[in-house]
């Protein structure tokens, strides 16, 4: 069988990357009930990751990367991406956040004392407390 050589598919891959901006917006705009579709799935979904980890892709996927590729994507690629992904993100987080402040703000914690542990048990344990029972309140 008669294939492209390396260097022709890659720079078939790079041109096809640079035109995929206005058919990936088009296909976006054109989706219909993307999350009941998505939700619907829970099972096909479940299925696919128990198959995933039984064969353990994710460990053969990460062997398959060594430390410097990893960390030069990151660091050329995902450093460039991340602060205008935050930018545009921030009133989701904030809404997101909204209630955990609230939570936090309306919780007492006890008054310090001389044992640390103490502190520790009560003062953190209190914080830990109000965040997990948000959590429970808003995602079940």
């Amino acid at each position: 069988m008669k294939i492209k050589s390396i260097s022709d598919s890659k720079a078939a891959f790079i041109a096809g990357g640079n035109r995929a901006t206005e058919p990936y917006k088009k296909g976006i705009s054109a989706a219909t009930d993307w999350q009941s579709n998505a939700i619907a799935a829970k099972e096909l979904y479940n299925a696919r990751i128990q198959e995933a980890i039984a064969a353990g892709r994710r460990e053969k996927g990460l062997a398959e990367v060594s430390d410097t590729e990893w960390r030069n994507a990151a660091l050329n690629v995902g450093a460039g991406k991340i602060a205008g992904a935050i930018v545009a993100s921030q009133d989701k987080w904030a809404k997101k956040v909204s209630p955990y402040f609230d939570a936090l703000s309306n919780t007492t914690l006890p008054a310090r004392t001389a044992d640390p542990m103490t502190n520790v048990q009560n003062r953190v344990g209190g914080v830990v407390k109000a965040l997990i029972s948000k959590k429970k309140e808003i995602k079940g």
